[in-house]
Formats: structure tokens, C-alpha cells, sequence
């Protein structure tokens, strides 16, 4: 990919592997920058991409296409913070979808001082087709588990597992079977971004675009610009020798419970460790300058 034009097909295809829908584009925007930061909001229904719901996988995706990385920090549904419509009220971040995508883009930007404008919106729906189509993703464990029964008796080892759409499904919803729960489940989902990331630099995935798409009609929306993205598209498609260096952290916090101001009870709610929102935002400011990031994150929290 050259230039931004590569970002927009990175973030595209990063959400597409979760995503399921044919986007709702936004309009030309001109010339994009040379790095920024898009939000990824997963929510966890089947069908048609609807407008207000949970966000259960969260994810900020920033790209620098002069240095050619790529940082994906995830974020736990249950962090527990101040909503951009609360009033200073603090309330799991998951809740924050229930009052539309603004809302959580906003809530987001509130916690990490951030302000970014770009975010791709999808369910996990046609996630499965979209996997499929793609003839399944070659997806780098951190651990050997088993899913929980619920979605299916699916084993994976540590290294490398590849999964088809059902598979990929389970890896990316599994929580119960760690002791570090839904925080190894962020990192899990990170995980199959940088595979589809892979697939899409690297591999046939291009070619088949039209199909992705299709697969994922109505099950996604974005505004991201259109003519970012399919400059990205043009741009890749003539550079597949691009290596992309891809790093990982999740933020993190502490078990607690805590009155959640859209339920208006008290539930489990994960207090944050700003030490780990600090690094986070250290992070992709200096992916945003231009600065190698790979030595900078710690083995407990990212790679």
C-alpha cells in the first residue's frame, strides 16, 4: 500500500474479519493523512447491522503508512468510565453502544485524551462468511484451550490454527476459558485482525474483494471515506511485497463492581489501570510520529 491510500484497506480488511455487511461509505474526503487512528466497535447480533447496541469487542487501529506499522490496542468491554452522555456518570464501555456509535467513539476518545473521527461499525453475523470466503485465516494462538460448550467443541493449540468461519467465531467470543478472561478475549481478537491484516497484504484476499463484500452485505458501516479506501485498494493491489509490521497491547484494570448508569444498577465492572491507558495512548502517538514501537511494548502487555 502506498501512502494513507494503504490504510484504509488495512482497517477495512482488519474490521472485516470481524465484520459482516456492505459498508455504509462515507463520502470523498480528498487526500488523507499519512497516519491516524480508526475505532473498531464489534456488536455481538445476527442479521442486519442495527443502530444502537452493546459494543462487546473494541478496538483502536492506528496505522502509519510511511513507516508501514500498524497498532491495534484493545480495549475490555466491562472498562469502566464516563460516558460521553452521562454525565460524568461512569458505566461499562459496552454500554455506550446503546446510545449509538457517536456515543462510543466519543466515550472513547474521553478516556485516552484522543480525538479521533474515524471508526468501522460491524456485527458478528456474517463474520462466518466473511472467513469462509476468504478460505479461512491461519490465526497465531497464545494458548492451547478449549472452547467452553456453547458455540461448538473447538480445540486450539498454541501456534499456529487454521480456522474456518464457525472456528473463528469461537476463538474470538472465547472469555471463560482463561484465567485472564476477557482480557485474553481482546487480545484473541487482535489476533485474528493481524491474520486477516496478513491475508489481505500478503495473500489472494484483493481478488476477492468483490465476493468479501458481498459476503458481508448489510453488516457493516464505516466512515471512513470511500476514496480512501479504494485508493488503498489500487495502491495494495500493486505493491503485495509490502511488509507490514503489526504490534498488539491491550489495556487492562481490575475486577470491581460499580452502579452502571444506563442499567441504573450496580454490576461487574473493570476498573481501568491508567498506567495501561497512558501506555496505550503513549503508543500510538509515537506510531502516529513515526517511531519503531516494537521494543517499546512490555511482553506482559503487548507483542
Amino acid at each position: 500500500m502506498k501512502g494513507i491510500k494503504k490504510l484504509a484497506l488495512l482497517l477495512i480488511s482488519g474490521a472485516l474479519l470481524f465484520i459482516n455487511g456492505l459498508p455504509a461509505f462515507a463520502e470523498d474526503a480528498g487526500t488523507p493523512p499519512a497516519a491516524y487512528s480508526v475505532y473498531f466497535s464489534g456488536i455481538d447480533n445476527r442479521g442486519p447491522l442495527i443502530d444502537k447496541s452493546r459494543t462487546d469487542a473494541n478496538v483502536i487501529c492506528t496505522v502509519n503508512t510511511d513507516t508501514k506499522q500498524i497498532l491495534l490496542v484493545s480495549i475490555p468491554r466491562d472498562y469502566y468510565v464516563p460516558l460521553s452522555v452521562s454525565n460524568g456518570q461512569k458505566d461499562k464501555l459496552t454500554h455506550s453502544g446503546i446510545y449509538g456509535i457517536k456515543a462510543v467513539v466519543d466515550s472513547v476518545n474521553m478516556l485516552f485524551g484522543t480525538n479521533m473521527q474515524y471508526y468501522v461499525r460491524f456485527n458478528f453475523g456474517g463474520f462466518v462468511d466473511f472467513v469462509n470466503t476468504l478460505g479461512g485465516l491461519d490465526v497465531d494462538s497464545e494458548c492451547d484451550f478449549t472452547v467452553i460448550p456453547g458455540m461448538g467443541e473447538y480445540h486450539f493449540t498454541k501456534g499456529i490454527n487454521h480456522v474456518d468461519g464457525n472456528a473463528a467465531l469461537a476463538f474470538a467470543r472465547e472469555r471463560k476459558a482463561f484465567a485472564d478472561g476477557d482480557r485474553q478475549r481482546g487480545r484473541d481478537q487482535m489476533l485474528l485482525m493481524k491474520a486477516a491484516i496478513k491475508e489481505f497484504t500478503t495473500g489472494e484476499a484483493l481478488q476477492n474483494f468483490p465476493a468479501i463484500l458481498e459476503a458481508t452485505k448489510g453488516c457493516f458501516e464505516t466512515n471512513v471515506p470511500f476514496d480512501y479506501i479504494t485508493g488503498m485498494l489500487k495502491a495494495q493491489q500493486a505493491a503485495l511485497d509490502t511488509e507490514w509490521h503489526v504490534e498488539l497491547y491491550n489495556v487492562s484494570g481490575s475486577d470491581s463492581k460499580g452502579h452502571c448508569y444506563a442499567l441504573g444498577a450496580s454490576a461487574y465492572v473493570m476498573e481501568p489501570d491508567m498506567a495501561t491507558v497512558k501506555k496505550a495512548k503513549e503508543l500510538m502517538q509515537a506510531v502516529i510520529d513515526g517511531q519503531d514501537i516494537a521494543g517499546l511494548i512490555s511482553d506482559t502487555q503487548g507483542g
